[in-house]
């Protein structure tokens, strides 16, 4: 039986894409702004939506349905774009909402940290309005996204 921690509570901000919830920690967001401008890089993972130039930075942008828990993605393309500070500079994420910043207490189980490095972004769950939002670490995304693309960039040197 896999052993469940709670985290305690902190403020995330909440954003949905397709029909899925997700949060982030909120002291990682820098700002929301429209998805504007936004550049497909041709041959990359579907992970990496493309880039956008914002305020003279380059940033690269990635899409949240393409993790594992749902693969599909969305009808509707996103309007929304979520830009989250990191060790590397700004990223961002494509969203179809954000809805609030919001305190949750997460519940990590030790599956969430597993080889697949897709999980390993999803730190745990929790619910909000009867809804279950899966709790994204940030920095383990972009780790997974960095491995994707040099994966896929090793394959089309070969």
């Amino acid at each position: 039986m896999p052993s469940v921690e709670a985290v305690s509570c902190e403020k995330y901000c909440l954003l949905r894409r397709g029909e899925s919830w997700f949060g982030v920690p909120a002291f990682m967001v820098r700002e929301i702004t429209l998805a504007e401008n936004m550049v497909p890089v041709p041959g990359t993972p579907d992970i990496l939506a493309g880039l956008c130039h914002m305020r003279c930075e380059f940033v690269p942008v990635l899409d949240v349905p393409a993790l594992s828990l749902q693969r599909q993605a969305p009808a509707s393309p996103a309007e929304k774009l979520l830009v989250l500070s990191g060790a590397q500079g700004p990223w961002g994420l494509i969203v179809d909402e954000v809805e609030t910043l919001q305190p949750l207490e997460v519940a990590v189980t030790a599956d969430a940290r597993g080889d697949d490095p897709w999980s390993a972004a999803v730190m745990g769950s929790s619910t909000y309005r009867d809804r279950v939002v899966h709790v994204l670490d940030p920095n383990a995304l972009y780790r997974a996204a960095e491995n994707a693309l040099a994966t896929r960039t090793a394959i089309a040197s070969t």
